[in-house]
């Protein structure tokens, strides 16, 4: 599980993310198909600045 922090282009506010990797790799059970990559988020919040996100990643290392 991993923070990361992104400028939303629609709103324009900073969204700190708290989430885990999933990779591509093929779907197991003899099933066909892959897994596509992505960041599941469990936890979010949106703030007006960079500064004020890094804060909060700080203040809340384990989501």
């Amino acid at each position: 599980m991993e923070w990361r922090i992104r400028k939303d282009s629609r709103t324009n506010e900073y969204v700190a993310e708290y989430g885990g990797k999933v990779e591509s790799q093929p779907v197991g059970g003899g099933r066909l198909g892959y897994y596509m990559p992505a960041f599941i988020i469990y936890r979010m919040a949106c703030f007006d600045t960079e500064k004020q996100a890094k804060a909060y990643v700080k203040n809340h290392p384990e989501g």
